[in-house]
């Protein structure tokens, strides 16, 4: 939505000012972090949660291909 309307891809502090970012970078154990270029992007979600011990970190493109890292 946030590229479709500003004609690029947005940062996660970007996504947040327009509300579409609820909950913000840190939810049900993970933080979320991006890397945004002119041509895509990768989201990271790194679990910091003491309950998620040893799970793994995941990550998305703009692809919407998940990878575990």
């Amino acid at each position: 939505q946030f590229q479709v309307t500003n004609g690029h891809y947005g940062t996660l502090e970007e996504l947040a000012a327009a509300d579409l970012l609820p909950g913000g970078t840190q939810q049900r154990g993970y933080t979320y972090t991006a890397i945004v270029t002119e041509t895509g992007f990768t989201i990271t979600a790194t679990p910091t949660a003491e309950d998620k011990a040893g799970w793994p970190t995941l990550q998305i493109t703009n692809t919407m291909e998940v990878t575990e890292q």
